[in-house]
């Protein structure tokens, strides 16, 4: 009988993908890469490392083909193709396979990753303007912010529908300002939040 171990390390062919051994690393958002979404050199360095520790197939998480506001790696330009064929070069180099896990939104996420992003930095504005006593432009800022957050929660909002899948991605720090507010609106809706074991009953 042979032991997990060694079958763990043996070869394998799944249709005409031939893999040096069973180890996979599967798509995980880490993070690591630059802020147009390009493979840069730490996360380069990381999945290098994972295919010279033996890893013999690695799936890159959550490539987006459009620009996103996410912090996620994208493919949307033929800019960003080199730092890719970087990144399969460095692991093909020790005998491991990449894939990638595509991202692909249901909604306008440019559109609204601008738009948050747009309300964030309006009502940043409108603190600084407070603290310096400018009562005008601070009164500004906040209708702008609150203007632009409505227009984005207008376009995000009836994208949801019974049976839809929302992701919200940790690293996010867009997600992490809106979540409050997004459950809020959520409830007033008429949904109801419960455990996955609650859901199934």
């Amino acid at each position: 009988m042979t032991a997990p171990a060694s079958k763990l390390l043996q070869p394998i062919t799944v249709g005409p993908l031939e893999l040096k051994n069973r180890i996979m690393f599967p798509p995980l958002t880490t993070g690591y890469e630059e802020r147009d979404g390009s493979i840069g050199e730490r996360s380069l360095a990381f999945y290098e490392r994972l295919a010279r520790g033996g890893v013999s197939y690695i799936v890159i998480g959550d490539v987006a083909p459009v620009m996103t506001a996410s912090p996620t790696p994208k493919l949307a330009t033929d800019a960003q193709i080199p730092t890719f064929k970087a990144l399969a070069d460095a692991v093909h180099k020790h005998g491991a396979k990449v894939a990638l896990q595509l991202f692909h939104p249901e909604y306008d996420v440019p559109g609204v990753g601008r738009m948050v992003m747009g309300s964030m930095a309006a009502a940043k504005a409108a603190q600084e303007a407070k603290a310096a006593g400018d009562e005008e432009t601070f009164a500004a800022k906040m209708a702008e912010s609150n203007e632009v957050r409505k227009q984005a929660y207008a376009k995000l909002l009836p994208r949801i529908h019974n049976g839809a899948i929302v992701l919200l991605h940790s690293t996010s720090e867009t997600n992490a300002r809106i979540l409050d507010e997004l459950l809020t609106k959520w409830e007033e809706a008429g949904y109801t939040f419960g455990a996955l074991t609650e859901l199934a009953q």
